[in-house]
């Protein structure tokens, strides 16, 4: 091991005499001596070696020692090194010069050895302590910046939480309401139906006798009419609230949008464009195709009604698509069929879009609509399992893609 010493003292000094009295009276009481002969070298010395203490003469043959104290304070690596004079310059006025220029004490000569021993002794000490502060504070800095960073990240963590349980609460009260309501449609559904029946049934008989283009003929075609009307309203119904038993067949998602498109070919204006983008490899859903195809009929239907006054395009895509864990948006982690069809028609208000699928809730005017069109199409899609995410923006079109659980029969799906 090598020797411990109290501390290490440069002796700033261009009197041989006076460095052996230095150098032979700390050395016995366990401090290291260095010594420089001049400024220069004391300053270069004392940035290298950092001492924790100098003892510097005044009167140096290059400069003189106040310049050098005020050299050394003006440098950042010797700066907190204490620096005490030693000389025979006894005035007052040198001795305020010495703390001026950044001295922490003043000692004159002859040395009186205990004075000499008592002020280094403190004054390194005071050093160490200073030294173990600054380390302290830095060590608490680091600490602080750390507990800083941690309580930002659970910060992070905890606003992501809160979120998601706001979209579950959300999810959960929309789920609530549709399933109030689909309890309430269902009841009432097959009421009507039992109407609707012995309604038209009579209607089709009067109107076999009476005469076409009669009066009396006139207004049976429209009680029938009407009646068909109510009919396709309570099929809406029911199988809004999911009253219609659903097949289970396993279906090629592509195959159901091509016929859907072949329906719709002959009704869609000349200034719309249709594009499909289909991946062979998507996979198949299980489930009712009818339904499937009301989906894709319905989304279809309201996108060209988007683009009628101004046309633009209408897009189909089928995609594998495998939802990971930590994914952010709505769809359940899986392993889904995807289908989406978008359009650059007029878009969906923001304040709108989180009302577009509840039942009887309409945007067209004049009373075009019941409002169950895209209410059925949640509640096709919520019986199948899966989910429907819209992405919609005023002037730029709307997005609804339909994720449905693939089936385990078809092949490997690679996330896109």
């Amino acid at each position: 091991m090598g020797e411990t010493y109290e501390g290490t003292v440069l002796v700033v000094d261009d009197a041989a005499a006076n460095i052996r009295v230095l150098i032979d009276a700390l050395s016995r009481h366990g401090y290291r001596i260095l010594v420089a002969l001049n400024g220069s070298d004391a300053m270069t010395q004392s940035e290298l070696a950092v001492p924790d203490l100098v003892l510097l003469d005044i009167l140096l043959p290059d400069i003189d020692g106040f310049e050098t104290c005020r050299r050394l304070k003006q440098n950042p690596a010797t700066r907190d090194i204490p620096v005490i004079f030693i000389t025979a310059l006894a005035d007052v006025d040198d001795k305020v010069r010495g703390f001026e220029a950044g001295g922490i004490d003043y000692i004159t000569k002859p040395i009186r050895h205990a004075e000499l021993l008592a002020r280094v002794s403190t004054h390194v000490r005071l050093r160490r302590l200073q030294e173990q502060l600054r380390q302290t504070n830095e060590s608490l800095e680091q600490r602080n910046a750390e507990r800083t960073a941690e309580i930002g990240r659970t910060n992070e963590r905890l606003r992501t939480e809160i979120s998601e349980c706001r979209r579950l609460e959300q999810k959960l009260v929309q789920n609530q309401k549709l399933e109030t309501i689909n309890t309430f449609a269902g009841g009432i559904s097959h009421d009507f139906k039992n109407l609707l029946t012995g309604i038209n049934g009579n209607a089709e008989v009067l109107q076999r006798r009476l005469a076409t283009g009669s009066r009396e003929r006139i207004y049976v075609d429209r009680i029938l009419a009407a009646g068909e009307r109510a009919s396709q309203l309570v099929q809406q119904i029911m199988m809004f609230s999911r009253e219609t038993p659903r097949k289970q067949e396993i279906i090629n998602v592509q195959d159901v949008l091509s016929e859907v498109l072949s329906l719709l070919q002959p009704s869609i204006p000349d200034n719309v464009t249709v594009h499909t983008r289909y991946d062979d490899a998507a996979g198949t859903v299980q489930g009712d195709s009818t339904q499937i195809y009301q989906i894709a009929l319905n989304l279809c239907s309201n996108a060209l009604r988007s683009m009628s006054a101004t046309g633009g395009t209408l897009e189909l895509s089928v995609t594998g698509k495998v939802v990971a864990e930590n994914r952010s948006d709505e769809v359940e982690p899986g392993t889904y069929v995807t289908f989406a069809i978008s359009d650059t028609g007029v878009g969906i208000n923001a304040d709108v879009l989180p009302r577009i699928f509840d039942p009887f809730f309409t945007t067209c005017k004049n009373h075009d609509g019941t409002g169950l069109g895209l209410a059925v199409v949640h509640g096709i899609v919520k019986g199948h399992n899966g989910e429907i995410v819209v992405d919609s923006e005023v002037d730029r079109g709307s997005t609804f893609k339909v994720y449905l659980p693939r089936t385990p029969a078809s092949p490997e799906v690679v996330d896109l």
